[in-house]
């Protein structure tokens, strides 16, 4: 199974030696994790125990702000910051996805807040009155991809919260667009492989996971997603300028990255979000 790795590593890690719902990885059979980008190969790390391996990353990606460069020059400093979403210079002319957890992750960066999902409920309860605040500027709160490629690429607005798919759809329709980098960092995922404990397609399983970290494979998956290999060779099959116009050139450890946790209090982001499009 695939997953965001992320989101599921607790509960599927458990709380200690033989809580795991996962089956570990027959590493000697996963001959292309040498090659795997240095930055997931740190990741895995983490999904390890008593020196068994339980979760294997296979491709990647991550969310910000997408402009019009002709609407936002790229030299403007408030690209630089999550908050370029609530600047009101851009009111009405702003669109946001109908999601709880990457709007409010993104007003808590934008008022400082360093990790959001661990702030307390007096911090969501400042962040939701700042989103309320800011909702006059939200023309539209898209839930579907062509329906944030459409905004875009209409004109209707001049800044999303998107993906990075929705860049490249954009770029090829020959639509003028780039992507903030944030300072308080790019919303990033990893998804990785994992085997449930149960399965009975356990080297079957790690076949898959291991051609998926190949080179082939990569560039397969990058070609046609726009998401990010895992493979360092797939990687430098595509020159800096390509790297640069696909959003890839984040992994080098110069790019600000924050990892997409699960908050502590879930289901009140729910309600806080709730409240902000009822008001």
């Amino acid at each position: 199974m695939i997953t965001n790795m992320y989101f599921v590593q607790v509960p599927l890690m458990g709380a200690k030696s033989g809580d795991e719902r996962m089956r570990p990885f027959d590493m000697s059979k996963m001959t292309n994790v040498g090659d795997m980008i240095d930055l997931f190969k740190t990741q895995m790390q983490g999904q390890m125990r008593d020196g068994k391996t339980f979760m294997v990353p296979v491709y990647w990606g991550y969310d910000t702000a997408i402009f019009r460069t002709d609407k936002i020059p790229e030299d403007d400093p408030a690209t630089k910051s999550w908050a370029i979403l609530y600047d009101d210079r851009y009111a009405g002319r702003v669109a946001l996805r109908d999601d709880a957890y990457q709007c409010i992750m993104t007003a808590a960066l934008a008022l400082g807040h360093k990790e959001p999902t661990t702030m307390p409920l007096s911090d969501l309860n400042e962040v939701k009155k700042f989103l309320i605040s800011k909702k006059k500027n939200f023309r539209a709160l898209w839930t579907k991809f062509g329906e944030a490629v459409n905004l875009i690429s209409s004109g209707e607005v001049a800044l999303m919260y998107g993906w990075m798919p929705m860049r490249a759809a954009l770029l090829r329709e020959g639509i003028p667009v780039a992507s903030a980098r944030p300072k308080e960092g790019l919303l990033f995922w990893t998804h990785a492989a994992f085997i449930p404990k149960d399965s009975s397609k356990a080297a079957l399983a790690m076949e898959v996971a291991n051609t998926m970290l190949s080179e082939e494979y990569s560039v397969a998956l990058t070609n046609a997603s726009n998401y990010g290999p895992i493979s360092s060779k797939a990687m430098a099959s595509y020159s800096p300028a390509d790297q640069k116009r696909l959003g890839l050139d984040v992994t080098d450890g110069k790019t600000a990255l924050l990892p997409e946790f699960w908050p502590d209090e879930m289901s009140a982001w729910i309600e806080a979000w709730a409240a902000f499009k009822s008001a």
